[in-house]
């Protein structure tokens, strides 16, 4: 790792805070985020310059969007697992309820019991 010292005027930093703030990002992380798009954004418009660059960008665009495609059904899966996880959870509580509720009538009764034999 390195490290970057740069400057910049109040109205860009504050619109990188902004951006930053808005994607729940830490400020380093934030910012190494933003550095690595201003290259990828300098790389794609050096290739666009050239013809083989393009044919390159086009592949790379469809590899992405097929890795986004990929990357958005995970997230359907993992939504729908952790609905799933919820519905059992709640089940589950629920159960474990009914288990006190029991608990505390059988203690009740086992008392009632133990009462008539004492007096007896």
């Amino acid at each position: 790792m390195h490290t970057i010292t740069i400057e910049v005027d109040d109205d860009t930093l504050q619109r990188i805070d902004e951006v930053i703030r808005s994607n729940g990002w830490s400020k380093n992380g934030g910012l190494r985020h933003l550095l690595h798009m201003g290259l990828y954004v300098a790389l794609a418009d050096e290739a666009t310059r050239s013809a083989d660059g393009t044919e390159k960008l086009k592949g790379d665009y469809a590899e992405i969007g097929s890795e986004y495609a990929s990357m958005r059904y995970q997230l359907y899966e993992t939504a729908e697992q952790n609905r799933v996880l919820e519905l059992n959870i709640g089940g589950y509580s629920a159960s474990i309820e009914s288990y006190k509720i029991l608990v505390e009538k059988l203690r009740a009764e086992l008392r009632r019991h133990q009462d008539a034999e004492r007096n007896q």
